[in-house]
């Protein structure tokens, strides 16, 4: 038979290795709960740094697509001012010259008066894509109108009295050709910049 020493010699041997074999499983599973908590907050912190990105990437976006809408708002308004300049150098030019050799009608009056009203408005609505300089330019034009009208005035009431040099030309054209140089420069900036971002896309 065999002795109960042998018997408990071979328990304790069993018993030690299987103590053995949970305390090193206790540790790996220890372990490995810190390697997946450790792969779990990089992951985390992965995707956190994604959304950041994403997030900054459509608020870029949008900031974009904003600065092209103002853009186009901007050059549309200006061309607008540019069509309404031309509109009033044309006229008030023509109707001037008319005043000078033998007066005008009521109506060429009129119409003189509604540019001058339209020119106004239009520079102030287009006053707030441009700079004082810049708003200065348009109103220097405004006010040479504003000087024009008491010589159109005259030349509907009292033609006879009516002298074309009065109407100062050279100045009239270099106020008008300012204001078209400025808007024309104003007009191409914000198009060429758009065209060129819509090229790097």
């Amino acid at each position: 038979m065999v002795s109960e020493a042998v018997i408990l010699s071979g328990l304790f041997g069993v018993g030690g290795s299987v103590a053995g074999y949970l305390v090193a499983g206790w540790f790996n599973l220890k372990s490995t709960e810190k390697q997946v908590s450790a792969q779990r907050d990089q992951l985390d912190k992965r995707l956190q740094a994604q959304e950041e990105r994403l997030e900054a990437q459509i608020q870029s976006e949008d900031a974009r697509r904003r600065a092209e809408y103002y853009l186009d708002k901007k050059v549309e308004s200006l061309i607008q001012t540019h069509s309404t300049l031309e509109e009033t150098r044309r006229t008030y030019k023509r109707i001037a010259d008319k005043a000078g050799h033998g007066g005008i009608s009521e109506e060429d009056h009129q119409d003189a008066i509604d540019l001058y009203f339209e020119y106004k408005s239009t520079v102030d609505r287009v006053s707030i894509f441009l700079d004082e300089s810049q708003h200065e330019i348009l109103l220097d034009v405004f006010n040479i109108l504003h000087d024009t009208n008491p010589y159109l005035s005259r030349a509907v009431k009292q033609p006879e009295n009516v002298d074309y040099r009065e109407f100062d030309l050279a100045e009239y054209n270099d106020r008008f050709n300012e204001a078209e140089e400025m808007l024309k420069k104003e007009v191409k900036t914000p198009i060429d910049s758009l065209s060129s971002g819509r090229d790097n896309k």
